[in-house]
């Protein structure tokens, strides 16, 4: 008697990504509706609870239900019905925060003027629900008639309507969403002209001399920074050094003689200080053309944008499939569009990308390869061992050959007696 097991799985596992917090559904379906299933997370059985279920739907359907994904069933899911088993990857992404400011300087600005500030601020993980933006000072939030507020996907606008000297202070700043709220305190500095001097008075009198003494004013204006000074008789020009890379500045030249300082002459644009040329854009249509057990061979071609500097190399970056980090693997000039990884690791899956490097650095990286497992493409089939082995057996006895065999591509196996195919008919 010959027991052949007639399951099998009509619906298998697949490779899926989810955002934590959802709600996901993996389902099978085995031919055998009586077959039981047991599912598992990185090799360790799933006990059901309030947050995992695993349903027999009948009719050979099972489902494995997370009610709210988190990041550490992140992994390998495995579907195992007697002998069968299913596998796939299940990807879970980071679900959303609540949003992050990125305002890390004080505020500045003229009285009697709108006062514009923008505020950076990312929302951390997979973004779902909309920013909202408040602006408070003293406690006490500020209405329409006092700020506008605009909300962007990266930045809130805060216009203030009405900036006196005495409006400056400790302001705060809140945004929020669906998860939660930030808050923090940034100082708004309205400037305006500096007070007058206070408690003159005069000392140590003789005929060709005085002391004048006097104190500071109450409120020097919200003073400028003062960077150098230049004499009348020097090019009127100066190098101002030491700024910080990405700030923006404002700039103005005051003139100086015995009767005092002049209305200052201020540069009407905010000054970004920054290289005149950005990085590369990312390279375009990266593929993998080639590869054996121990190398790959890559194309790629030229960014749409160089960033305003010529391309003077490509690094080929490499991971494993389900890895983390990007390891870097070899750099190759700027006028290449193809490069060969050597070092592979045979029977491991590998993904790859490439980036353009000018004068301000490594730009983004381009899409990511499909996986290729470093392997042989082309080998010719071959049998593995010597299990066909002449018999002598008795008349209705079983006959079983096990025989194993290898070739890339995978090869297809047939039986033949005396020089006539076999047909699997069960029997």
């Amino acid at each position: 008697v010959v027991c052949v097991d007639v399951n099998k799985f009509n619906k298998k596992l697949k490779d899926t990504v989810v955002t934590e917090r959802e709600k996901l559904i993996l389902e099978v379906e085995v031919a055998d509706q009586t077959a039981s299933t047991e599912f598992f997370i990185n090799g360790e059985a799933i006990k059901p609870s309030d947050r995992i279920e695993i349903k027999n739907l009948g009719g050979g359907k099972h489902q494995l239900i997370f009610n709210s994904a988190e990041l550490t069933d992140e992994g390998e899911i495995k579907c195992k019905s007697g002998r069968l088993k299913s596998t796939c990857h299940l990807t879970v992404n980071k679900g959303e925060g609540k949003p992050e400011i990125n305002l890390d300087t004080p505020v500045e600005g003229p009285s009697n003027k709108m006062l514009i500030v923008d505020v950076p601020y990312v929302v951390p993980g997979v973004r779902k629900s909309p920013v909202e933006a408040k602006l408070s000072k003293d406690g006490k939030s500020l209405g329409v008639k006092e700020v506008e507020i605009i909300v962007q996907e990266d930045k809130a606008i805060m216009k203030l309507k009405k900036t006196v000297r005495s409006s400056s202070g400790i302001y705060q700043i809140k945004l929020s969403n669906a998860q939660g709220e930030t808050t923090k305190d940034v100082f708004f500095n309205i400037q305006d002209v500096p007070g007058s001097p206070e408690d003159i008075s005069v000392h140590d009198i003789f005929q060709d001399s005085c002391v004048l003494k006097w104190k500071k004013p109450k409120d020097d204006g919200g003073g400028w920074n003062p960077v150098g000074e230049l004499p009348s008789d020097q090019p009127l020009s100066y190098k101002c050094e030491g700024l910080i890379n990405k700030k923006e500045y404002k700039f103005r030249v005051v003139a100086v003689n015995k009767m005092g300082n002049s209305e200052p002459g201020l540069f009407p644009k905010v000054v970004l200080a920054k290289d005149p040329w950005d990085e590369p854009g990312k390279p375009g249509n990266a593929e993998v053309v080639d590869w054996d057990v121990d190398h790959a061979d890559i194309t790629w071609t030229k960014p749409e944008n160089d960033g305003g500097s010529p391309i003077t190399g490509y690094v080929i970056e490499y991971k494993e499939k389900f890895g983390n980090d990007w390891v870097t693997a070899k750099e190759f000039p700027g006028d290449a569009t193809s490069g060969t990884v050597t070092g592979l690791k045979e029977g491991t899956q590998y993904e790859f990308r490439i980036k353009a490097i000018n004068k301000a650095g490594p730009g983004e990286p381009s899409e990511a390869t499909k996986p290729i497992i470093a392997k042989s493409r082309f080998v010719k089939p071959y049998i593995i061992g010597d299990a066909m082995k002449p018999l002598v057996i008795k008349k209705g006895q079983i006959i079983k050959f096990d025989v194993k065999y290898g070739g890339e591509p995978e090869p297809e196996a047939s039986w033949d007696l005396e020089g006539k195919s076999i047909k699997i008919d069960g029997e």
